[in-house]
């Protein structure tokens, strides 16, 4: 009987741990509305605050930046013509074009319009040096994107050039990824710091230094991870959806469509795994949900931080430059695509360009020169990658926690189905949009080593021998 009614409280202890969890899980959603709110509006009040800067304090920078510019090609091969080194000073053109444009007298209506000059026939570098020193007009509007990234490259425009502001920016990026590292680092989780620190490395961080365009995700990135650290230390991860609907409210807000799922996959990575670790996430079921809960939350500030801007630009700019940005947003989904480098080529079809979109983007990781990509030399180097890491997981494995992986390769999906749905963006720009991938290295070679390295020593200790769950016997005196 009372071992009938220990069973009972256990079973009941049991419940009640995971009824706190599924509260803990879902309180945090409300504050994830009135933080997304007050970002939004935050937001909006820096970039009307940096719209102040009168012209006149960043002409002098501004037209040492178009000379910079209309001495390069708009898409170069930094080095040894490696498809992931193209630099996009056509990009960084118009940012610099919008700055210089903003107008300090109507600073937020100004800052909505996000005005620049293009004009057929006229390389993009040149139409910004008539601006800056022939007193040319704007004529067209960027109105689809906030870019809030504005709200340092003003400032900063005041002291320094463009490269002066790319050189200002990678170092603010290195200094933030190394605030990670430490974090990671005093928190005991070494292996996932130098897992963080690799798939850093391998996207080419040296060009966060040479293009503006490139950096701003890494900047919302660690910030967003050091937030969900914080939360992890004091113990109040049931805020972590606030921290994510923030961080997609801040991304949609500095970021140009590059690597935005960023901000996203890699902070909550670093949760998923600190809560597995400490036991707050025993089973499957509960780790997607946390998934769910925090991806919804983050997509909801991406999404109402974009839907402010389109209400915003019906306001300022009327109906017809809605629907042009409406128009250039679909277009970036299922617009058609060439199959080599200009128009003179054939259109490829639905299926090349679903399939081009993620092979682009793998042979990016392979520092592959422009002209040699190809599907083969994307595909089977990462077909081999992918077996070489599954067998050392399972030669070395121990136990499994499906708590762990499972979400881990949902999370490293998530780039590739990004590509999918916006196939058009990612087949084209596929030398920055790979970068996203990030998320897929660091899962890849944390699986490897715990899952795998990690447990070489342990298995040779054993002579190799494993239980039926993967786990090594000890050997019999």
């Amino acid at each position: 009987m009372a071992k009938d009614n220990k069973v009972r409280t256990d079973k009941k202890d049991i419940k009640d741990t995971k009824d706190a969890k599924e509260k803990r899980s879902i309180r945090g959603i409300p504050g994830a509305i009135p933080a997304a709110a007050a970002c939004i509006l935050i937001c909006a009040a820096l970039l009307t605050a940096v719209s102040l800067i009168p012209q006149s304090a960043i002409a002098k920078q501004s037209k040492k930046s178009a000379d910079i510019l209309v001495r390069q090609p708009a898409f170069t091969a930094l080095y040894n013509d490696w498809s992931n080194s193209i630099q996009d000073n056509y990009a960084d053109t118009e940012l610099m074009e919008i700055a210089y444009c903003i107008d300090s007298r109507r600073p937020f209506t100004s800052a909505v319009r996000a005005e620049y000059r293009e004009v057929s026939g006229e390389m993009t570098a040149e139409s910004y040096r008539k601006l800056v020193y022939e007193g040319a007009e704007a004529n067209m509007s960027y109105g689809r994107y906030w870019h809030g990234s504005m709200v340092y490259i003003r400032p900063l425009l005041m002291f320094l050039d463009v490269d002066g502001i790319r050189t200002a920016v990678g170092i603010a990026v290195l200094i933030l990824q190394a605030a990670v590292l430490r974090q990671l680092w005093k928190a005991g989780r070494k292996s996932l710091a130098a897992c963080f620190l690799i798939s850093f490395v391998l996207i080419g961080p040296w060009m966060l230094f040479r293009c503006l365009e490139y950096s701003s995700v890494f900047l919302v990135m660690p910030a967003a991870a050091l937030c969900v650290l914080h939360l992890i230390r004091t113990g109040r991860t049931d805020r972590a959806p606030a921290v994510f609907a923030v961080s997609g409210v801040v991304t949609c807000f500095v970021d140009f469509l590059t690597t935005e799922t960023l901000t996203y996959t890699v902070p909550m990575l670093i949760l998923l795994l600190f809560l597995v670790e400490d036991g707050q996430i025993r089973e499957a079921g509960e780790a997607i949900k946390t998934l769910f809960v925090n991806g919804v939350s983050w997509l909801a500030g991406y999404a109402s931080m974009f839907a402010v801007k389109l209400l915003l630009v019906l306001a300022v700019c009327g109906r017809a430059e809605l629907m042009n940005s409406l128009h250039a947003g679909a277009e970036r989904v299922g617009g058609g695509v060439n199959l080599g480098n200009s128009n003179i080529f054939p259109e490829a079809t639905a299926g090349e360009r679903l399939s081009g979109a993620i092979w682009h983007n793998l042979s990016a990781l392979y520092f592959t020169k422009y002209d040699d990509m190809n599907r083969a030399g994307a595909v089977i180097p990462t077909i081999v990658i992918l077996v070489a890491a599954f067998a050392v997981i399972y030669l070395f494995r121990r136990e499994l926690r499906a708590a762990e992986v499972i979400p881990c390769y949902a999370l490293a999906l998530l780039p590739y189905l990004r590509y999918l749905v916006l196939s058009n963006h990612a087949y084209l720009h596929f030398f920055f949009t790979y970068r996203a991938q990030m998320v897929c290295i660091m899962v890849l070679a944390y699986l490897v080593w715990e899952h795998g390295l990690g447990n070489i020593p342990e298995t040779v200790g054993n002579n190799g021998k494993k239980t039926k769950k993967g786990t090594k016997k000890k050997s019999k005196k």
